[in-house]
């Protein structure tokens, strides 16, 4: 705690001698509460973010509740002393039942700083969240009793290199989980020492970053297909053609069987040979992922880097997953009741899209060949039999 107390005060007086301590607002908040009771029950009925983003690894949180209250504190020159704010007012709460939680803090910097509300809110839970900007405009006239320096706190008593040799601890634990689960990693359980978490959930934040970078890329380009130089079409040929760039399909199950029961969908995966400018001989053996695009009528299918992995269980692209069902048609996760993977081969197109499902329907049948036991390498996707066949070309 000491530690802690120490941190703040070093922020705090660097930036009250900073120059640019008259336009500054300092935003301190805590990410626990400390382990103390709430009287309080959390607000119930709040609206989910709505980004498709499952909850990690307890994937069945719906984001529809508010938790425990934490303290949030305002340091700015513009705000008068001693302020507390329990409750938003009226005019601060987007929506009847607003409330100040930590999504306030992005709803309110788009407020104060327009630059950051081009494009409006990031989520429906940062247009719910209540905001604080009012508290900045009270004061006729900036303050200048704001103190230079902060008490000294106490000192700190624990070793705090014994500290640093302790087993990982319980927060540690689940933070180094989500990380893993965001890069599609198993759980590091080489890493047994506190001292060593910090260095690596750094890096597998990086690897989290360039990763969502790439898939952001092809992500563009399949709704995008004239920019890019990394933009695949899928499209449906003879399977004696051999001038497209797929190797085989994987059909990838869940492993973990009970989950199966609940979550029947599965990915499709293709493995490419892409250009990379990160590797240093420009190629890079990467994951694609049949992707249903804008998931509407219509829609050209096409694959996108998979997000971050081809594994169902911790796939996050809602756009990479699919049923493959017992009536043999492919159907997208995200509007799996009306539409399926549709060709017109016969018709002159060759593209693969989204149609409206119609019973017997042969140009929605298709069939998977790959995945025996023996053959590790996948199969082909075909349609009318082993004669015509689902691929990847590069534009």
């Amino acid at each position: 705690m000491a530690a802690g107390e120490r941190y703040i005060k070093d922020i705090y007086e660097a930036i009250r001698a900073s120059p640019q301590w008259n336009e500054t607002l300092f935003v301190l908040t805590y990410d626990e509460h400390g382990g103390f009771y709430d009287h309080v029950l959390p607000p119930m009925n709040v609206p989910a973010p709505g980004d498709g983003e499952a909850s990690y690894p307890d994937k069945d949180f719906m984001f529809d509740r508010l938790g425990i209250r934490i303290p949030t504190i305002l340091v700015s020159p513009w705000l008068p002393k001693g302020v507390i704010q329990n409750a938003p007012p009226a005019a601060q709460k987007p929506a009847a039942n607003s409330e100040y939680d930590l999504t306030s803090i992005i709803a309110s910097a788009r407020k104060i700083l327009p630059v950051l509300n081009r494009t409006g809110p990031l989520t429906k839970r940062d247009a719910w969240s209540a905001t604080f900007e009012h508290l900045l405009t009270t004061l006729p006239e900036m303050r200048t009793d704001c103190p230079m320096h902060l008490p000294a706190p106490p000192n700190v008593t624990l070793d705090l290199d014994v500290e640093a040799g302790q087993p990982i601890n319980e927060l540690q634990h689940h933070i180094m989980t989500v990380h893993a689960g965001l890069n599609g990693h198993e759980f590091p359980h080489h890493i047994r020492e506190q001292r060593h978490v910090g260095d690596w959930v750094h890096g597998a934040f990086h690897h989290h970053k360039h990763t969502t970078a790439h898939w952001k890329h092809t992500k563009a380009n399949v709704h995008a297909p004239r920019f890019g130089a990394d933009h695949f079409h899928v499209i449906v040929q003879p399977t004696f053609n051999k001038s497209y760039d797929s190797l085989t399909w994987r059909v990838n199950v869940p492993t973990n069987k009970s989950w199966a029961e609940t979550h029947p969908q599965m990915t499709v995966s293709i493995d490419l040979e892409v250009n990379s400018s990160s590797s240093a001989d420009k190629t890079e053996k990467v994951k694609f992922c049949l992707d249903s695009g804008l998931g509407i009528n219509g829609t050209h299918v096409g694959v996108s880097r998979c997000y971050p992995s081809a594994d169902p269980m911790i796939n996050r692209d809602m756009a990479q997953l699919w049923v493959v069902e017992k009536d043999a048609t492919i159907r997208p996760m995200v509007n799996r009741s009306s539409l399926c993977l549709t060709n017109a081969y016969f018709q002159g197109d060759t593209h693969a899209f989204l149609d409206v499902c119609v019973e017997g329907n042969v140009r929605q049948h298709w069939a998977y060949h790959g995945g025996a036991p023996g053959n590790p390498y996948g199969g082909d996707i075909f349609f009318s039999d082993w004669t015509t066949a689902l691929k990847v070309v590069r534009l």
